[in-house]
């Protein structure tokens, strides 16, 4: 998880070490033929040069409650126009905090809190990729099972845009 005002720190950090970033919240239509093509796994995502593995990011935006509001992109073509739709998910203070941890992750002199070890088994229990079957089988020993239950019951509210438009999204960060 990564909050969408962060994302050029992010993207300077992973350069650094080395991995390609690259960022498809709005991609061109040039771009967007490519990635229908080659199928990324994340709309912001590092990918180690030398081999397959890659770092996904989600996107977040954090309100002043402390809530905090996910992100989703996706993409259409329409008339030879990338059509931006998002979806929001938002989490009020409680929900953040099971899906939060509240001491922050220091790394290369940037300071940052990582999403918990039951949020990341949770997000990954949707999908049936290999990979995150494996990190799951990994996590499993660390997670918390009383807070991975609160986390899978606290609700959520989702809102979807349509034909974003990169400038209102930025307005709102």
């Amino acid at each position: 998880m990564v909050n969408e005002q962060d994302i050029p720190k992010i993207a300077e950090i992973m350069e650094l070490t080395g991995y390609k970033f690259q960022d498809d919240r709005f991609p061109s239509t040039e771009r967007f033929l490519e990635m229908e093509q080659n199928k990324p796994p994340h709309t912001v995502l590092a990918q180690n040069p030398d081999n397959e593995f890659h770092l996904g990011f989600f996107c977040f935006r954090r309100e002043q409650d402390n809530s905090i509001t996910m992100r989703e992109y996706s993409h259409r073509l329409e008339n030879n126009e990338v059509i931006v739709d998002v979806l929001e998910r938002q989490l009020d203070p409680e929900g953040t905090s099971l899906r939060y941890d509240d001491t922050p992750t220091t790394y290369m002199d940037t300071s940052f809190r990582t999403s918990s070890v039951e949020s990341v088994y949770h997000l990954k229990g949707y999908t049936k990729r290999p990979k995150d079957i494996t990190d799951m089988k990994k996590l499993e020993p660390f997670i918390n099972q009383e807070k991975l239950k609160e986390l899978e019951q606290h609700p959520q509210r989702n809102i979807t845009f349509t034909n974003v438009d990169k400038n209102e999204v930025h307005k709102h960060m």
